[in-house]
């Protein structure tokens, strides 16, 4: 990784992280690595630790039991840079396409848990979050508790204890001034799926 692209200062990585919320989930077991993709919450306490679920029967679990450990990658806004908004591309043309993005890593020891009031305390804080900027916000409570308890019984929760973090912020500081201000402009022009989001990211740089 470019030393300009790092990101390494717990408050930023963490506040990134809480609001990414999904996730790609890895660990080594006995027959390889194993991969997964699951929504996750950061737990509030100290030290840091990161809670999701998995269906009962999912082989990362198997992974997880056999080497203690997982690693998490979240991606949060991202979108592909044209070339075409470089204002340099009319001066010499030595431009070509690339993407920025915004990723957090996280590594740490992990261990299951299978208490049904832990599960349920989880499952809940994950839709809250999710649900809080919907009209009418739906809660675990709402369902029948038969079938709620139905439900916690086929999946396992995970807790990631976090002992390293590390991030990636590409968002073209290798870039001139005028540049990075041609991707903020082509990005809010575009108005895609998260430009704006990522227009936010480069302009915040500008700053610093």
């Amino acid at each position: 990784m470019r030393p300009a692209f790092e990101e390494s200062r717990e408050p930023v990585l963490l506040a990134a992280l809480r609001s990414m919320g999904f996730a790609t989930l890895a660990s080594n077991g006995a027959h390889g690595i194993v991969l997964a993709q699951a929504p996750f919450e950061v737990a509030t306490e100290s030290p840091t630790r990161v809670r999701f679920h998995l269906g009962r029967n999912h082989p990362l679990l198997e992974a997880i039991e056999s080497s203690g450990t997982c690693s998490l990658s979240a991606v949060g806004p991202r979108g592909y840079i044209s070339p075409a908004w470089y204002a340099s591309k009319g001066e010499h043309g030595a431009v070509v396409p690339t993407w920025n993005y915004l990723a957090v890593h996280v590594h740490g020891t992990a261990q299951r848990f299978e208490d049904g009031s832990a599960l349920r305390s989880h499952v809940s804080a994950l839709t809250d979050r999710h649900e809080a900027s919907m009209p009418a916000p739906w809660k675990v409570d709402d369902a029948p508790e038969a079938y709620i308890a139905q439900m916690l019984a086929g999946i396992v929760g995970v807790e990631l204890a976090v002992e390293r973090m590390s991030g990636t912020w590409k968002l073209s500081q290798n870039k001139s001034l005028e540049d990075r201000n041609a991707v903020v402009a082509g990005l809010r022009e575009r108005a895609g799926p998260g430009d704006a989001e990522l227009a936010d990211a480069v302009e915040a740089t500008l700053a610093e």
